[in-house]
C-alpha cells in the first residue's frame, strides 16, 4: 500500500491520469453487482484501458468504492431514486429504452445511484491526490534545484536502491519537468488496440458471448419474481434460426427451500434477437421438455424474502390458521409464495392511477419500493415503470406438459393428492411489464385424474383490457385424513376423518392485501368432530368458509347459522341442534350479563358474545385449550 502511494507520488502520472483512474475506479467500486451493472462495468473497464489512466490508483480507489459503496448503500439507493422518479426521469427512461444503453442496467436505482455517487466523490478524490501530488512534487523540485545535500544523496546508488525498494521507481526526468505536464498523452495506444480487439472478438464471437449474458440476464429476473434460487444451466441462442434453449432449468420452492416448485431438463422457444440490444427477450412459443414438481434439490436453496408475519388481529367470530393449523408457519410461508406469483401475473404499472373501489387501500409508490427493498435487497430493486415499447421478458405461449409430481403439491404427508399424476400446464402472455403487453396474462393448469384445476386470468393488468382478475381453483378427492391430521386436534381427534375433500376458491383477487374470498369446502362420507357438540358421520357435507386480509395472513370466518344449516341438510340434525345449543347457551350467559341494560349496551353486548359464540367450534383453539 505504501509502495503504490509513494509510486504514485514519485511517479510520472499527469494531474489528467490521475483524476481519470479517481473517477473510474470509484465508479467501477459503486457498480452493486455483476448481475444489475454488468454493461456499465464492462463500458468503464474499457474506458479505464483506453484512457491513459493510472491503472494503480484506479484499482486503489475501486476496492476502497466497494467497501464504501455497501456501508452507505440505502444512501446510493436514494440517489437512483432522485435520478430515476425525479426531474431527470426523461432521460434515464430514454436510455433504458434505447438499443445498447439498455444493457447498462440503469433500471436498476442501486446501478443509477452507484454511478452518480462514484463519479462526484471520484471527482472529489481526484482533485484532491492531484493537488497533493503536484504539492509534493513541487516542494522536491525546490530541492532538487537548490539543495546539493539532497542532490549527493539522490545521487548514490545506495540511497537510489533504498528508495525503490521502500517506495518504487522515480520515473524519468525531473519532478520540474513533470510539474509542466497537466495532461499528458490522454489516450493509452495499448489500451485502444486490446478495446478493438474485445470488439472484434465480442462481435466475432457472439453466439457464444450472448449465452452467458442472456443466461445471468433471465437467472436475476427469475429470481427476483420467485424469491429464492433459480438454477440455470444455460441459454443458448441459434442467431440463424433466431431460437433460444434453456437447459438445467430448477426454480426452487421458497415455501420448501429442499424442493423444487418446478425443473425442467430444457425449454424451448423462438427469439427476436433484435430485442436483446434493448435488454428484451421476446420468445412467442416456449414449450418444456422432461419436465417435474416437487423434486429434491441436491442443494437447498436460498429464499430472499422475509419470514412469515405473525397471527393477524382477529375479531369476535374470526380465527387466524394458527388456531387451526398445527403447521401454521408452513402454510403461510406458501400462501407467501402464491401472493408472490399472483403479484407478478396481476403487476400494474406502478405509477399507473389507482383501481378498484373508491376506499380501497393502493399500494403507493414508496411503500412498493420499501417492500421490494425488504423483501430483495437494494441491488435488485429495478424502477420497472421506466420500461416501455416492449417488457424486458415476455413469452406469448408456455406449454408445458406431462410435468411429473415427485411431491406433495400442498406440503401434505402421504405422498400427497396429486402423488403418480402429471400436470398440463399452459401460459399466455406472461411478462414482467404486463400493462406493456395486448392480451390478459393467463395460467392454467390441471392434473392428469382432474384432481386439480386451476386458471388464473389477470385481465386488469394488461394493456387495452379492463377485465378483472379472477382466480378459480378446484381440488378434488383429497384425502380428508390428509388435512385432518394437519387440524389442531378436539379431545384428541381430528375434526375430519376419513372421506374425502373437495375444495374450490372463485374470486376476484385483485388486492391481495385486502381479501374477502369464499372458500368452499365439500367433505364426502367423512366424521366431523365439533367443539361441544360431539360426532357425526355426513355423506355429503358443506362447509362455507370465509378468507379476509391478507392472502398469506388470513382471517378464518365460519358462519354458525351456515355452520348449522349445513349439518341439517347432510343429514345431521342432532349435531346440528347441539350446534345451536352451544351458541344458544352462549347468549342465555350475554343476556345475564347485561341485565338490567338498555339500548345499545345491549346490542353491542349481545354482538360481541354472539360473534363468540361458535369459537372453538370447528377445531379452532380458544385461550387456556389443552
Amino acid at each position: 500500500m505504501v509502495k503504490s502511494i509513494a509510486g504514485i507520488l514519485r511517479g510520472k502520472a499527469t494531474p489528467f491520469q490521475i483524476l481519470m483512474a479517481c473517477m473510474l475506479g470509484s465508479m467501477i467500486g459503486f457498480v452493486p453487482s455483476l448481475q444489475s451493472g454488468a454493461g456499465t462495468l464492462l463500458a468503464l473497464l474499457l474506458l479505464l484501458i483506453i484512457l491513459n489512466a493510472n491503472l494503480g490508483l484506479a484499482a486503489l480507489v475501486a476496492g476502497g468504492g466497494k467497501l464504501l459503496s455497501l456501508a452507505i448503500m440505502p444512501v446510493t439507493f436514494q440517489v437512483g431514486r432522485v435520478l430515476l422518479d425525479g426531474p431527470t426521469s426523461g432521460l434515464f427512461r430514454k436510455a433504458i429504452n434505447a438499443p445498447g444503453s439498455a444493457l447498462l442496467g440503469l433500471e436498476y436505482y442501486a446501478t443509477t445511484g452507484g454511478i452518480a455517487l462514484g463519479l462526484i466523490i471520484g471527482l472529489v478524490l481526484g482533485l484532491t491526490v492531484s493537488g497533493i501530488v503536484k504539492k509534493f512534487r513541487r516542494v522536491i523540485a525546490t530541492y532538487e534545484v537548490g539543495s546539493d545535500a539532497f542532490k549527493a544523496f539522490t545521487t548514490k546508488p545506495i540511497s537510489k536502491f533504498i528508495m525503490w525498494v521502500f517506495f518504487g521507481g522515480k520515473g524519468k526526468g525531473s519532478y520540474a519537468d513533470r510539474l509542466k505536464k497537466k495532461i499528458g498523452l490522454p489516450i493509452r495506444i495499448s489500451g485502444v488496440v486490446l478495446a478493438v480487439l474485445v470488439a472484434g472478438l465480442g462481435f466475432v464471437g457472439y453466439k457464444y458471448l450472448s449465452g452467458p449474458i442472456v443466461t445471468s440476464f433471465l437467472r436475476a429476473g427469475l429470481e427476483r419474481a420467485n424469491g429464492a434460487t433459480v438454477d440455470l444451466d444455460s441459454a443458448d441462442i441459434d442467431a440463424k434460426q433466431g431460437r433460444i434453449t434453456l437447459t438445467g432449468l430448477a426454480v426452487c420452492d421458497a415455501s420448501e427451500p429442499t424442493k423444487d416448485l418446478f425443473r425442467a431438463g430444457s425449454l424451448e422457444g423462438d427469439v427476436s434477437l433484435s430485442d436483446l440490444l434493448r435488454k428484451r427477450i421476446s420468445m412467442d412459443k416456449v414449450v418444456a421438455v422432461d419436465a417435474m414438481q416437487g423434486a429434491t434439490r441436491k442443494t437447498p436453496g436460498v429464499v430472499f424474502r422475509p419470514p412469515s408475519k405473525g397471527k393477524p388481529e382477529t375479531n369476535p367470530g374470526e380465527k387466524s390458521l394458527e388456531d387451526y393449523i398445527k403447521q401454521a408457519k408452513e402454510w403461510k410461508e406458501k400462501l407467501a409464495q402464491a401472493r408472490r406469483w399472483l403479484e407478478e401475473i396481476n403487476k400494474r404499472k406502478p405509477d399507473a392511477k389507482p383501481t378498484g373501489a373508491p376506499g380501497d387501500k393502493q399500494e403507493t409508490l414508496e411503500e412498493r419500493l420499501r417492500r421490494l427493498v425488504k423483501e430483495q435487497g437494494y441491488t435488485r430493486v429495478v424502477a420497472s415503470h421506466l420500461v416501455e415499447g416492449a417488457p424486458t421478458f415476455l413469452v406469448r405461449e408456455l406449454v408445458a406438459q406431462g410435468v411429473k409430481v415427485e411431491a406433495a403439491a400442498g406440503g401434505g404427508s402421504g405422498g400427497g393428492v396429486l402423488a403418480g399424476q402429471t400436470l398440463d400446464i399452459r401460459g399466455e402472455n406472461l411478462s414482467t411489464q404486463p400493462w406493456l403487453v395486448e392480451g390478459t396474462p393467463r395460467v392454467v393448469v390441471t392434473s392428469s385424474a382432474g384432481t386439480l384445476k386451476a386458471d388464473i386470468a389477470a385481465g386488469a393488468a394488461s394493456a387495452g383490457t379492463s377485465g378483472q382478475t379472477v382466480v378459480n381453483l378446484a381440488v378434488q378427492g383429497i384425502p380428508a385424513d390428509l388435512i385432518g391430521s394437519q387440524l389442531i386436534a378436539i379431545g384428541g381427534q381430528p375434526p375430519i376423518s376419513g372421506g374425502t375433500m373437495d375444495v374450490a376458491i372463485n374470486a376476484n383477487l385483485t388486492d391481495l392485501g385486502n381479501i374477502d374470498v369464499p372458500l368452499g369446502v365439500t367433505l364426502r362420507d367423512t366424521t366431523l368432530s365439533i367443539a361441544g357438540a360431539g360426532q357425526a358421520k355426513v355423506s355429503q357435507f358443506t362447509l362455507p368458509i370465509g378468507l379476509k386480509g391478507e392472502l398469506d395472513n388470513p382471517r378464518i370466518v365460519i358462519d354458525g347459522d351456515a355452520l348449522a344449516q349445513s349439518l341439517m341438510q347432510a343429514g345431521a340434525a342432532e349435531l346440528a341442534n347441539r350446534v345451536k345449543g352451544e351458541a344458544g347457551k352462549v347468549v342465555d350467559k350475554a343476556l345475564e350479563d347485561v341485565k338490567g341494560k338498555v339500548g345499545d349496551q345491549i346490542g353491542d353486548k349481545l354482538g360481541g358474545e354472539a360473534g363468540k359464540a361458535l369459537d372453538g367450534l370447528f377445531g379452532g383453539k380458544k385461550k387456556g385449550d389443552k
